[in-house]
Parts: C-alpha cells; structure tokens; sequence
C-alpha cells in the first residue's frame, strides 16, 4: 500500500526568527528526547500548536495515545488528552475543521474506551475527547480489514471529501470516493455514481473548489479517467481537464498561477522523462521546454512521500533518497518553482531516514514528521521544525501616526517592499491599502519580499485630525498688467504653502494653495479678476500760434476715465501730452500732441515821409509775406505816427509797425520887392527863398498893376 499525503497550500507566513539558514533547525522547537516510534500525520492549529500523531506511544519518555498535541515550543499541551485506541492502530491522517474540530483517520477500525467502535474515522473535541455527534448512529466505512480511507481534504465550509478504498458510507455505496457533511454524514449532494474502480491515493483541492484525485483507478463513473482526474464541485468528470498519462500518481499540489505539482513512482509522462515528480499546465498537460528536472537518484525504490508548495511557488519535498539529480539530499529537498534544485536550502545532513509529512508552520518554518531520529546530525526523533526561508524583517514606521483629516491605509508612512494591512497582529483580514482609515484604530503592516511575507507585523496606531481650511484676503480685481501684488505664502489664520500657477497679470486666473507638508490643512483657491484695460480718448486739441492761449486739458476723458496730463501745458513749442488715468481705473495711458505754429513777421514797403497836410494812401491790409490784417490808427497826415498792423486772426504772424513821417511845412522867406513904377522893369523873383526853399512864383510877372505873387515850392519840399 502506497503511503501518500496530501498536500497543505501555504497562506504566506514570513519568519520571525533572525539570521536564519533555510533547511536549518529551527532552535525554538526543543523536543528533548522526543517520540518513540515513527509519527505519520501533522496538523497546525491558527494558534501554532501541533497535533501529531502516528505509532509513537510516548513523548519525552511520557506515555501518550499515539496523538499528542504540541506548544509552539515544542512542549507538551497539558489541555488535550487523546482516546484510547487499538494496539495495533495507528493515525496515519489528521485535519481540522473550521470549529477546530480534529478529524482523524486510520487504517484499522477504531476501538475507542475498549466499547465504541468507528470504522477508520472518528472526530475529536478540541481537548482530544471524542464527539459522539460526528456520524451518530452511522455506519461509516465497514468492510474487510484491507478497506481504509486514504485521506481527506476539508472544504471551507467544513465538508469532508474522503477518498481511499472502500464500497460504501453509511450502507449507501460510494466507490472510493465520498463527500461528508460536516456532522461526518453522506453530503449526498456529491454524485459519484459508479465512482472508482480502484483506490484513491491524494485529494487536492483547488481554489474554485474543483477537486483533483489521484490513485490507482482506471475509470470514474464509469468514464476512462487513469490515475488523475478532476470533479467538479457536484462531483462530476471534468472534462476539460486531460491529463499527460502518468501511472502511479500519488501526491498533488497547486501553484498560485495554477500549475499542478504530481509525484509519484513515475519515471516518464506520456512518453517524457519526469523522474518521480512533474509539473502540469492548469488543464493537467506536461509541461514540457526540452529541459528535464532531476529527481531522486539513489535508488529505484526512492520514494516522495509528501510535498508542500511555499508561497513562492517554491517546493519542498520530503521523502525517502539520498540523492537528487546525483547531489546528496537526504529525504528532504526544495525545487525552485520550474521543479529544478533551489541551491539557497542548505540543510546540513538533512534526515537520516524517510519523511512522512510536511506542514507550513507560521514564520516560514515547517513542521516534518516520519520514521527519522536525527535531523542534520543533531538527535530528533520522529518529528522537527525547520527554516523554510531567509527570515523578512518587520517593516519599519512610527507605531502612532498622525494623519490630518481623512484618509487611507495608503496615507500612512511605512518603509518596507510590498506592504500588506492587516486588522490584527497574526492571521486577521488583509485590509485593501483604499481602506479608509477610522480614528483611534491600530493597523498591522507586514511587507513581502521575493514572494515571502513577514510574520511580524509593525503595529500602527491612527489618529485623525481636523483638516484647517487655509484663510486669505481676497486680492481685489486688477488691471491688466498690473504689478505690484503677490500671495501671501502663509494665511492669515497661519497655514504655510505655496500657491500655483504662476502669477498672471493678464488673464482672470484661478490659484490653488498648497501646504507645506506637515501641517493638517486642505488645500485653498483663491480667483483673481483681472479686468481689461480701456484706452482713453479725447477730442484733439486744434493746432495753435505760438504764444496763443492754450486751454487747460480735460482731466476726465470722453470715455469717463479721470486723470492728469503731463507736462505743464507749453504755448510756445509743438509738445506731446500724456495722460496718466488715476489709480483704481483699468485704463492705459494715452497722449495728444498739440502744435504750437511759429509765428511770422509781416513785411511791407515802408511808405515814404510827407508833408503835413500832404495825402496820405491807406495803408495795405496785406502784407508783401501774404499776411492780412488791418492798421491802427487811422491815418494821420499831419503828424508823424506809427501804425500797428494786427494780423486777421487763424493766421500764426506777429503784429508789425511802421512809422510814418509828418513834416511840418517850412515858410519861404524872400527879400521884399520895393514898389515900381508902372511899366519899370521888374526882376524876375528869386525861384529860391532866403532860406533855401526853391519854387516858383505865378502870375507871370506884371510891371503894370500891383501884384500880389504865389510862391510855390518845388515838389518834394515842406
């Protein structure tokens, strides 16, 4: 009869141990003299005690009932205390249920307290008692003393799947195969129907609650199904899953990317060469690169007796050789997960004889049991915990966290590789990292590296603030363009940050206020309005003569905007005038250029002196450069005087003057004539006086009659 196990999944333990070589002893488990006879079965309990059992009938020298239960020390648990049992019976399979419950099988019918009997199957109290409600009245598995259940597999809900060799469960016929509920009776819910035609060696089952079966048969239901099979959760062929042939099945496992591990005394699958052990694609089809893993290589009776697959997909092997792929490994070996030698498991010696069993233990060691007495040369008989891994430190964090109004398990500062929360310190929930975190309430951090999750987990402790919302004065609308304003990088209520984006002073923007780290306040957001500029206008000023009156400009344009104008006004020379609006106003600048003409001089032909009392022409109203106007004062031809010409006005000239002389007449004195005699000659009168006036006299002269004679200046004489 083969002695297979079935495989326990592990659920990711790191260890706690420091500087710890993986294969090693693990120093904590001290068993003193330990059993005295080869144990066959392992449980690990949520608590990390250990159920053992197998054909030992004392523990460090103190009887026991071929079932025992272990502190985590490896010290006996003084609470249970096992049932009495047949001589020749031994334990060679035990599980838990989810109440804790112990479930044991065994290879003879069970005499219990020398009366009650329970055929191959009974279930224990947490204490070791017996329940009697498990399978009452039934009947169980009776047939001849060769019928055995080979194993079991416990489902989440606590069903019992049961396989081995027998016809019947509780007088209702189940070839090999049965599901139980978990009171122990028929779940007659699982078909079977014709079920095996042979036994069941392993029952593995998969996380979709689908079942892998392997053993000697050759048919299921009476459908062709040689030595591996898988049923659905109704018990059913399925018929999806078509295995390499492989004869001599024994163990199964499941890797997390749902590849299958078999052993068995298989030296080829469908033809390959595996040696002992393969690896099989989720449909159950060889996986097959060209490259051949080793495998036990000591002796043609070399056996793999039980397997577990590590969180890694690792698998550590334990069983009866010597060597693996021509190395020495004695009974106990791990692959890496493609099935070839992982070279960082180091025992020293390894076992010195077979390994029955293989159980994960909390803290990445495992719990190995089998007909050893020394385990790397150090005396261990019958069982031992080892190193699985390289110890993965607790991740490092302040144990009490300040997080500032709400928040999520991401918010918290914890160093370490792939951190996991949880909701207790060992075992709990795996809290998702977008869990929102409640005040007051501890989390517990592990962190996982290279696929291996530490034990010990930091403890942190979450305390809740209440955000402060940052407060500012609001920054009034500016013109565009404006300068001279900024944020203030701290509110008025005292929160540090800095605001984004950058300034602008051209376009009406939204800006967001960030705090500084390490302050519990939210962010803020401030708008601020930027108004267009207006241009002003105004009415242009009309071009003036230099000199002229030049109004004061407006001071509130055409447009409303008020301000003042630069420089001083400037009468006598063309300028360009800027107006500046008043502050407050979103206005620009503007300008007016006034011109300021030159002015230009009339010219006229200066009009020549006169006699007092000559004619005098009017004087020209244009003058010879074309500028009209007229003169002041009235003409004046008895006195000199000097006349002002005003320019007709809208003309840039001057005034002009001009002098006009006015000579007084000059009286011509003459030598008196004496008196004549009629008819004496007279001489001709002197055509110039006696003082210097020349002329001429009229009448002609007349020596005849007294005359009185003009005298009449020359043209040109006053």
């Amino acid at each position: 009869m083969k002695r297979i196990l079935p495989l326990l999944l592990l659920i990711g333990w790191a260890a706690t141990a420091q500087n710890v070589i993986p294969g090693r002893l693990d120093s904590t488990f001290l068993i003193g003299t330990g059993f005295e006879d080869n144990m066959d079965a392992l449980a690990i309990q949520p608590d990390g005690k250990i159920l053992v059992a197998g054909q030992g009938d004392d523990y460090q020298g103190v009887p026991i009932k071929r079932i025992i239960r272990l502190n985590e020390d490896g010290t006996p648990d003084p609470t249970f205390s096992g049932p009495n049992l047949l001589i020749y019976e031994n334990y060679n399979k035990i599980a838990l249920q989810p109440d804790g419950k112990i479930l044991a099988l065994s290879h003879y019918t069970v005499n219990v307290n020398s009366t009650d009997i329970y055929n191959h199957f009974k279930r224990m109290n947490s204490d070791g008692s017996i329940d009697a409600t498990f399978n009452a009245g039934g009947t169980g598995v009776v047939e001849t003393i060769y019928s055995r259940i080979e194993n079991m597999v416990v489902q989440p809900d606590g069903k019992i799947i049961i396989g081995g060799q027998f016809t019947q469960y509780n007088g209702v016929a189940r070839k090999n195969i049965a599901r139980l509920n978990a009171d122990g009776t028929l779940d007659t819910t699982f078909v079977v129907g014709t079920g095996l035609n042979s036994s069941v060696d392993a029952l593995c089952l998969q996380p979709d609650g689908k079942l892998i079966v392997s053993g000697d048969f050759s048919s299921y239901n009476g459908s062709f199904a040689p030595d591996l099979i898988r049923l659905n959760t109704d018990g059913s062929l399925d018929t999806t899953f078509t295995p390499s042939l492989a004869e001599g099945v024994g163990t199964v496992g499941i890797q997390s990317n749902g590849n299958i591990v078999i052993t068995g005394g298989f030296s080829t699958i469908s033809g390959v060469t595996r040696n002992r052990i393969a690896i099989l694609n989720p449909n159950g089809v060889l996986i097959n690169d060209g490259n051949v893993p080793p495998g036990p290589t000591s002796a043609s009776n070399d056996a793999i007796l039980d397997f577990v697959i590590q969180p890694d997909d690792k698998i550590l092997i334990g069983g009866y050789f010597t060597q693996w792929g021509g190395v020495t490994k004695r009974c106990i070996v791990r692959l890496n997960a493609n099935g070839f030698p992982d070279s960082t498991f180091n025992p020293i010696s390894g076992a010195n004889w077979m390994v029955w069993e293989i159980k994960a233990y909390p803290g990445d060691r495992y719990v190995i049991a089998g007909g050893f007495s020394t385990y790397d040369g150090v005396s261990q008989k019958y069982i031992a915990r080892i190193n699985g891994l390289a110890s993965i430190e607790t991740p490092t964090g302040s144990s009490a966290q300040t997080v500032c109004g709400t928040g999520t398990l991401a918010s918290l500062s914890v160093t370490g590789t792939s951190i996991k929360w949880y909701d207790a310190p060992t075992d709990g929930n795996l809290l998702p990292s977008t869990t929102p975190l409640v005040n007051g309430t501890t989390y517990y951090a592990s962190q996982t590296v290279s696929g291996n999750e530490s034990t010990t987990r930091l403890t942190v402790t979450v305390t809740l603030t209440s955000s402060i919302t940052p407060e500012f004065t609001q920054v009034g609308p500016i013109c565009s363009g404006a300068s001279g304003y900024s944020l203030p990088t701290t509110s008025t209520n005292g929160i540090t940050g800095t605001w984004s984006p950058a300034l602008n002073n051209t376009a009406t923007t939204t800006y967001t206020f960030t705090p500084t780290a390490g302050q519990c306040a939210t962010t803020a957001m401030m708008s601020i309005t930027v108004n267009s500029n207006t241009a002003p206008t105004f009415t242009q000023v009309a071009a003036i003569c230099s000199g002229a009156t030049l109004s004061a400009l407006p001071t509130t344009s055409n447009n409303g905007i008020t301000g003042s104008w630069s420089p001083a006004l400037n009468n006598t020379a063309t300028t360009t005038y800027t107006f500046t609006p008043t502050a407050g106003q979103c206005a620009t600048t503007a300008t007016m250029s006034i011109t300021v003409n030159s002015n230009t001089a009339p010219t006229f032909t200066q009009v020549a002196e006169i006699c007092s009392g000559a004619t005098l022409s009017a004087l020209p109203t244009t003058s010879n450069n074309g500028i009209t106007g007229s003169w002041s004062p009235a003409l004046n031809n008895t006195a000199t005087t000097t006349y002002t010409f005003t320019p007709t006005a809208g003309q840039c000239a001057t005034t002009a003057t001009m002098s006009i002389t006015v000579n007084s007449n000059t009286a011509p004195t003459f030598t008196q004539v004496a008196a004549i005699c009629s008819g004496a000659t007279l001489s001709a009168l002197p055509t110039t006086s006696n003082n210097g006036i020349t002329g001429s006299w009229s009448p002609a002269l007349n020596n005849t009659a007294t005359m009185t004679y003009t005298f009449t200046p020359s043209a040109g004489q006053c």
